[in-house]
């Protein structure tokens, strides 16, 4: 037993681990300044809610801007991309499960993905479920999730790799979920990749597609396209001039030995991969991908990430799924995003420790919230505000959550 809780131990603070090295850096450099990013929120229970019904009257034409300038004082600039609108300009309330996967369709995607396992080790304490399998070709899994229940909190992670193709990229920051891509610009090189190109062993549509086809085998159907990344050879190679020269990434903590490993010396086109993001959507609206560590729990943000390369899936990484379930308030037209930004305005036009403050996104997403006996997905309109700090160097950020709804700060 006390073996078993040892092991327990060791993989929540791996979960920790994956969490903090998600969300739990929050700088980006002045040059990626004008890239927009998206925001964490705390998760908070509640009682009962109030939302306006649903108009009968059709819903105002789309006429909403995609971007909000505005100078609030010298200290506070506002210049927002709006993302995520609906069509309609309207959103629901909708119960949500999270996602557990099963053994079969674990062993069902491990199969079609080319896997041979041979070594599986498992276990469920009531608490925790664990499920790892190996074999000697490179392949490998592991599932880890919470015990089942709106009163705990729901997080799971899934992973699938071949090591003998993945480990190369792993190696280097290239993404690593889109909070990442974002949060951690200095330090990642996945904006050197965003150039469309398609690859001689399929193209962009035929790799999507087969990964799609994979997803839906673990019981993941539904899903938008957040981002893909075209990893190229020749880019690649520029790609580790910088990461063995520029101050960001090596040498790492001041050590002249601890640098990244250089690429092999055969590094062609057959190592071309695709990296794609997906988000899970209610009504067309993706999950929060966010992470936040908060007082009692971390708000867990579902997140999928996929390498393709000629050997098909390469590595997948599933953090936190969720199954959208029955509609608890019908669509209503939800505040706007200019309305939602006057609420983050007022908070931080007073806020006087944070310089340079600038307003970079407000981004439409559903985010989870506990409701006594059930979870419910709910339409959040998320403000991303970065600044300076003179305790330390370069960009913060933080984020205010706006009920869409209600318009009420959550």
């Amino acid at each position: 037993m006390r073996g078993r809780k040892s092991k327990l131990l060791k993989l929540v603070g791996l979960l920790g681990a994956v969490v903090c090295l998600a969300g739990c850096t929050h700088t980006y450099p002045e040059q990626s300044s004008a890239q927009t990013m998206t925001e964490i929120m705390r998760q908070q229970p509640i009682e009962t809610e109030t939302y306006q019904e649903a108009s009968q009257e059709k819903a105002p034409p789309n006429t909403y801007p995609s971007r909000i300038v505005e100078t609030v004082d010298e200290n506070f600039h506002i210049d927002a991309d709006v993302v995520g609108y609906p069509a309609n300009g309207m959103a629901g309330v909708y119960t949500g499960t999270p996602k557990v996967f099963t053994k079969e369709e674990i062993d069902a995607f491990v199969t079609h993905c080319g896997g041979s396992i041979t070594s599986v080790k498992e276990w469920d304490d009531g608490d925790m479920m664990y499920y790892n399998g190996t074999s000697p070709d490179g392949y490998h899994f592991s599932y880890l999730r919470g015990l089942e229940g709106v009163n705990h909190h729901p997080y799971a992670i899934f992973q699938y790799s071949n090591s003998k193709y993945a480990k190369v990229y792993g190696e280097y920051p290239i993404y690593r979920g889109e909070e990442f891509y974002y949060t951690n610009a200095q330090n990642t090189i996945g904006w050197m990749f965003t150039e469309p190109k398609s690859f001689s062993f399929a193209t962009e549509e035929e790799a999507e597609e087969s990964v799609r086809r994979a997803l839906k085998i673990l019981g993941l159907p539904e899903l938008k396209l957040l981002r893909t990344l075209y990893i190229d050879h020749a880019t690649m190679m520029e790609a580790e001039k910088l990461l063995t020269t520029d101050a960001n990434f090596a040498p790492l903590a001041g050590k002249e030995d601890d640098v990244y490993p250089p690429l092999p010396d055969d590094w062609s086109e057959d190592n071309d991969a695709y990296i794609f993001s997906f988000g899970i959507v209610v009504a067309d609206t993706p999950i929060s991908f966010h992470f936040q560590a908060g007082d009692t729990a971390n708000y867990c943000g579902t997140d999928i990430t996929v390498l393709y390369t000629k050997h098909g899936i390469t590595s997948l990484s599933v953090g936190t799924p969720w199954k959208v379930g029955a509609e608890v308030k019908k669509p209503a037209l939800i505040v706007s995003a200019q309305d939602a930004m006057e609420v983050a305005k007022e908070k931080y036009s007073y806020d006087l420790k944070r310089k340079d403050k600038r307003v970079e996104e407000i981004r439409l997403e559903y985010q989870y919230f506990q409701n006594r006996d059930q979870w419910l997905l709910k339409p959040v309109w998320s403000v991303m505000v970065s600044f300076t700090n003179e305790n330390a160097d370069g960009r913060y950020f933080d984020f205010t959550n706006i009920d869409a709804l209600t318009g009420q700060e959550i």
